[in-house]
């Protein structure tokens, strides 16, 4: 490695030791924020060819409407709990999981993935 690559390493992880640490109240408040502020599922796809449903975030547009009314945290968490599971039954979770973390970090939010298990 180049010694300026090295220095930027050290840079990091200097600034990540100095952070606080998080107190379990703020991690709770961290991860209620999580699933309050998660984006819509949608992945910005948009091609209907599966019964219904998209190529690229298995939704209908039926649960695309049905997502955005979702109020707490446990039905949104629930929602994208059952459409894991689906992307996963239908070989879809690793490029759906990789567009959606990418949604999130371009919006400034946690990502909701991080929270649920998914290996992707």
């Amino acid at each position: 490695m180049t010694s300026s690559i090295v220095r930027q390493m050290f840079q990091i992880a200097r600034r990540i030791a100095r952070r606080p640490s998080l107190t379990d109240r703020d991690r709770q408040s961290r991860m209620t924020k999580t699933w309050k502020n998660a984006p819509s599922p949608c992945i910005d796809v948009c091609k209907f060819k599966r019964k219904g449903r998209c190529i690229g975030c298995s939704m209908s547009r039926e649960d695309k409407a049905s997502f955005k009314r979702l109020d707490s945290k446990e039905d949104k968490k629930a929602f994208l709990t059952a459409l894991v599971e689906r992307l996963r039954e239908q070989g879809g979770l690793p490029f759906w999981a990789t567009a959606y973390r990418r949604k999130c970090e371009k919006q400034g939010v946690p990502c909701p993935l991080d929270k649920l298990t998914v290996d992707a």
